[in-house]
Parts: C-alpha cells; sequence; structure tokens
C-alpha cells in the first residue's frame, strides 16, 4: 500500500519538516509536492521517482525541484526516473516549451560569458 505525505505552499514550515521527515524516514512512501512548495534548501535523494502533474513559469523553481532528487555523488542512488504528466493541447505544453526555452537561454548566456572570459574580456565591468 502507499502512505502518502503532502508539501504545499499553505503549510507552515514546520507542518513542511514534518512532510519531509515522514517521507525521507520511510514513516510515508510517497511525497506529493509541486515545484515550488519545497523552497530553498530541501533535499529529498531518497526518492527515486520523480512525477510531475504540474508546473510553473518559473525555471529556477522547476531546476531546483530537479535537484532536490538528485544528488551528484549521492550514495543512495545514481539517477532519479522522471515523468511528466501533460495533456495535448494544454497550457501544460505551452508551459513545457517555456520552460525548456528558458533553459537554453540561460545555457547560451553561461556560454556566452565564459567564451568572453575566455578571451579576457571582465564580464564584470559589462554590469555597470
Amino acid at each position: 500500500g502507499r502512505s502518502v505525505s503532502f508539501l504545499t505552499g499553505l503549510q507552515s514550515t514546520t507542518e513542511k519538516n514534518q512532510a519531509i521527515e515522514a517521507f525521507k524516514g520511510g514513516l510515508t512512501n510517497t511525497l506529493v509536492s509541486n515545484p515550488a512548495a519545497g523552497g530553498t534548501g530541501v533535499s529529498l535523494p531518497e526518492a527515486k521517482y520523480a512525477i510531475y502533474y504540474t508546473k510553473g513559469f518559473s525555471a529556477s523553481h522547476f531546476e531546483q525541484s530537479e535537484g532536490r532528487n538528485y544528488r551528484a555523488g549521492s550514495a543512495i542512488h545514481d539517477k532519479v526516473t522522471q515523468f511528466h504528466l501533460e495533456s495535448t493541447n494544454t497550457i501544460d505544453e505551452v508551459i513545457s516549451q517555456v520552460l525548456l526555452d528558458k533553459r537554453e537561454v540561460g545555457e547560451t548566456l553561461l556560454s556566452w560569458a565564459k567564451r568572453l572570459k575566455e578571451v579576457g574580456l571582465d564580464t564584470d565591468k559589462c554590469n555597470k
């Protein structure tokens, strides 16, 4: 059977911590959350699977969410299987594409900054 903990934006910090600890400690074997609910600093390497039934428009919330389950060098596991549930011809498809586009823009900007640094341009001075 399944025992479930929930992690939502409506919970107090104490309630969130209790849900996380119940999952980590094996009191529940399923943790239902949304990408933004965990916040910064939440680590869930015990999870082998992540099922996304909803996504927000925030690329940083989504990337943080992905990182909660998989930690490089983790002794628990070397991969996390992700499932993304979305219906065709819905806003879900648009949000997924927006997140992919944001990720590509971010990677491009970081690549450009690295290249500028390699050729000797000080990118810190570009901000002024």
